[in-house]
């Protein structure tokens, strides 16, 4: 007599050997699931020099320490950029308040974009 007998075993219901095809559904719509609930990514900014052509200049030079931080008053400010980040950061604070930050020395340029008028430029040096 063997070790290991394998009895005969009945055979599985017919509905039980079909294809388990319906068993992928889930993970079916888990996968695509994402792909369709993802959000549309916005439009690319647009190129700060095509910006800063159209832009009004100030002729104002803006000195900031590094590490300090100033602010300045301009009248309907709606949205601020710098095109060097890594020499100042630049955001909006009360109405019409600007707030500079100088994070290393250098120099950067300013716009500030207006309700109902040119995008405004300026320069801002950041030195001790």
């Amino acid at each position: 007599m063997p070790l290991l007998e394998n009895p005969a075993s009945p055979s599985p219901p017919a509905r039980l050997r079909r294809p388990r095809r319906w068993l992928w559904a889930p993970l079916l719509l888990a996968l695509a699931a994402p792909a369709t609930l993802a959000q549309p990514t916005p439009p690319p900014e647009p190129d700060f020099a095509k910006e800063a052509e159209r832009a009004e200049s100030s002729g104002r030079v803006l000195r900031v320490a590094p590490e300090h931080q100033t602010h300045l008053t301009v009248r309907g400010a709606e949205r601020v950029r710098v095109d060097a980040p890594d020499v100042a950061q630049v955001s909006l604070g009360e109405p019409d308040q600007v707030m500079v930050q100088g994070l290393r020395q250098g120099s950067a340029e300013l716009l500030v974009w207006r309700k109902g008028a040119r995008p405004l430029r300026l320069r801002v040096e950041v030195a001790k």
